[in-house]
């Protein structure tokens, strides 16, 4: 509500000093929040290499849209250094649990059949870890 000025006036630095202490006790949402925050330098100081650890933590935890911004930070090489098989990987592995991304799938579908590859076993890799969280968890029933 400090972020958006939503039932409350508006404070975007408070906001992201919150947001901050949930990502820290490991909430995955507010990880992802933060870090979106940290990359635009909104409320909080700019710091992609910062945002892109806070990122990769949410990724790891199962987050989609975390693991999206990771494969979008590894194709462009903010934050991170580039690499398109990472960037593939990460992708791979947030489709999986229903994330789209027509950029992402155009650097997919740039690949080499050995970097395809490469980045398939990568996902694999993936979803064995942390990563996998989600896709293993049973479907959150509609409300």
């Amino acid at each position: 509500m400090l972020r958006d000025g939503r039932g409350a006036t508006e404070d975007r630095a408070l906001g992201a000093g919150f947001l901050a202490k949930a990502a820290a006790q490991g909430h995955a949402d507010a990880m992802n929040e933060y870090a979106i925050a940290l990359f635009n330098g909104d409320g909080v100081n700019k710091s992609e290499d910062g945002a892109a650890k806070l990122f990769l933590k949410a990724a790891h935890k199962g987050h989609a849209i975390a693991m999206n911004r990771v494969a979008r930070l590894y194709a462009a090489g903010r934050g991170v250094k580039g690499d398109n098989i990472e960037a593939a990987a990460w992708h791979l592995t947030a489709r999986k649990l229903g994330s789209s991304d027509q950029m992402l799938d155009d650097v997919l579908n740039g690949l080499t059949g050995e970097e395809r590859a490469k980045a398939e076993t990568r996902a694999q890799v993936l979803r064995g870890s942390g990563a996998s969280a989600a896709l293993d968890a049973p479907a959150a029933k509609a409300q």
